[in-house]
């Protein structure tokens, strides 16, 4: 038998990990706040129109995402074909429209809103890829006040006569959201916090 020693081999270094990529920040520092808007109100006086898509009464949402003191925004709106054409679909088959220009948020005088996370942002999203079809009874203020409700967990009613949904009453609700004032934007990108408002209201 050799008298020499065996020699343990030497250990193979374990491989340095490659950095991992940074996180896209394209929304990095953005707030996002969602608003319901109608142009009409019971509470104010305003006529007694119900489902008048090319007249008075009409509702919609507003997406403000605001970074460095920049407001970007985005309008939601539905139309029915008879009114809007192809325009600014959401979706081939959707009458959700975006960005229309009936929508300008300047013309929508009464407006409740709220900060939105990313994960009501994505749920946003998802309902209006999905896509809405007008109808008497599924019009803009059912669109305007279901979506809403469903992506901020804050509900609106647009509930009128005979239970169907209208842009006047809207926006005597958004009047009770804000405590009585027409909205609780103030203007410059940034909404203040919401008013001491009852977290639901008329059905």
């Amino acid at each position: 038998m050799s008298g020499g020693s065996s020699s343990s081999p030497s250990p193979v270094p374990s491989p340095t990990p490659a950095p991992s990529a940074s996180p896209s920040c394209a929304t990095c520092g953005t707030t996002r706040y969602l608003c319901v808007q109608s142009n009409v109100s019971t509470t104010a006086g305003d006529p007694g129109i119900l489902t008048d898509p090319g007249g008075l009464g009409h509702a919609n949402l507003a997406l403000h995402e605001v970074a460095g003191g920049v407001d970007t925004v985005t309008t939601y709106g539905s139309w029915p074909a008879n009114v809007a054409g192809e325009a600014n679909r959401s979706s081939s088959d959707s009458d959700i429209r975006v960005n229309y220009p009936g929508d300008d948020p300047s013309n929508y005088p009464y407006v409740h809103c709220r900060e939105i996370n990313e994960e009501q942002y994505q749920k946003l999203q998802k309902m209006i890829a999905d896509g809405d079809e007008w109808g008497y009874l599924n019009n803009c203020s059912s669109f305007a006040s279901d979506t809403f409700s469903e992506v901020t967990n804050v509900n609106v009613s647009a509930s009128d006569t005979l239970w169907i949904s209208t842009p006047r009453e809207l926006g005597a609700d958004i009047m009770r959201q804000n405590g009585g004032g027409l909205t609780n934007y103030t203007g410059g990108g940034i909404p203040m916090a919401p008013a001491n408002a009852p977290f639901s209201s008329s059905f």
